[in-house]
């Protein structure tokens, strides 16, 4: 538990630093992703009407779904050193171990 809680909390992010940047090689307009931080949110799920509700393991299990949680990342684009836009990009949903800091 305790080695799946500080992946969570350090080991995402420690991945995520080591690329920084992805290089968009464009010879008419060249730019780059610079990426920055990743959260986890809490475990949820789309209802049938679209809606987004927060889900515990006992949901889960119950509705035979994955206890997962939305994995987001902080991406910029830059071009010439300016940054031209930053957002949060959902990039996965990340399984959600029971009894973890993430469990709800």
């Amino acid at each position: 538990m305790n080695s799946f809680d500080e992946f969570l909390k350090n080991g995402l992010q420690e991945i995520i630093n080591e690329v920084s940047a992805i290089d968009i090689e464009n010879t008419e307009y060249p730019y780059k992703i610079q990426i920055g931080k990743i959260k986890l949110g809490q475990p949820r799920m789309m209802e049938l009407d679209g809606s987004i509700t927060h889900m515990s393991p006992a949901q889960a299990r119950l509705r035979n779904v994955s206890y997962v949680a939305p994995l987001n990342m902080e991406a910029s684009v830059v071009e010439d050193g300016k940054t031209l836009e930053t957002r949060a990009v959902h990039i996965g949903d990340m399984p959600v171990m029971v009894k973890s800091d993430a469990c709800i």
